[in-house]
């Protein structure tokens, strides 16, 4: 699996690469208006679903959406600094992971400049949606075409440190009914941030926050939402972790994602799991 993952990375790299090293080259002229035309397919997919179930999706081509409907801020959530004064081995093993990075990735960062200038910021959501959500449901994101050789992205300090704890930990649920594939990708979650933290732990407790148990985040589904990627447009399967693991040996034998990159840190449950996602 991560040989086929790195031979998507490459392949991701080497279409960049056409555009980057060739500008002047009919090729490269024909990719840049094929993109303008997935472009165009991306605008008019995302107008066709901005109702769904009667509930307005506020965050396409990503399919964020927030319990109840509300405003956010970036306060509604937690500061993971602030979790790491009771959880400093989860903190630990999360801080400077790929998911802490996820918004500040130098290569993503270049990627999703360049799919932000040849779409004219139509995939802005698309990626932000599962490398930044809080930023995509706050609209703090915001691209500067001075920031690196193709420009970059900012946001609200909590919303840079990509998938923290609070992210995942409010986490109510899926809206796989939502995709346009009924299937989990594309940040198909549902996102209902404040004092009630969700995890696989049943009868846990806190003096600090709220707890309650969730299925949801003891199933390979709770990765799917983000790690299963289609386009936009045309629902092209464009990453397949998830379903790679759902037609596996491991999926048949039932051992979930995080039974291999979320090991506990001791036999006792109840102390929780790493977060440093080995191999991820």
């Amino acid at each position: 699996m991560i040989t086929r993952l790195a031979s998507h990375i490459f392949g991701g790299l080497l279409c960049v690469g056409v555009l980057i090293f060739a500008p002047d080259s009919t090729s490269a002229k024909d990719q840049m208006a094929k993109v303008a035309d997935q472009s165009a397919k991306v605008a008019s997919a995302t107008a066709k679903t901005a109702k769904a179930g009667n509930k307005v999706q506020s965050f396409l081509p990503s399919y964020i959406t927030i319990k109840g409907h509300r405003k956010l801020t970036p306060n509604d959530w937690t500061d993971p600094k602030i979790c790491g004064q009771c959880h400093p081995r989860q903190y630990r093993g999360w801080n400077g992971s790929m998911h802490s990075n996820a918004f500040k990735d130098p290569v993503f960062q270049a990627l999703w400049a360049l799919a932000e200038k040849a779409t004219d910021g139509k995939m802005r959501n698309h990626c932000g949606g599962c490398h930044s959500p809080s930023g995509v449901a706050t609209g703090t994101i915001k691209f500067d075409p001075k920031l690196g050789k193709h420009g970059g992205f900012t946001a609200d300090p909590l919303s840079e440190q990509g998938i923290s704890c609070d992210i995942c930990h409010t986490i109510s649920g899926s809206n796989i009914q939502k995709t346009a594939v009924l299937e989990h990708g594309n940040t198909s979650i549902i996102l209902d941030p404040g004092n009630v933290k969700r995890s696989s732990l049943k009868n846990a407790d806190s003096p600090f926050h709220e707890t309650k148990y969730s299925e949801h985040h003891a199933s390979s589904k709770f990765c799917g939402n983000c790690h299963n990627i289609f386009h936009p447009g045309n629902n092209f399967p464009v990453e397949r972790t998830y379903d790679e693991w759902k037609y596996s040996i491991y999926a048949q034998n039932g051992i979930q994602c995080m039974d291999c990159h979320h090991r506990e840190n001791t036999a006792n449950h109840r102390i929780g799991h790493r977060h440093f996602h080995p191999a991820i």
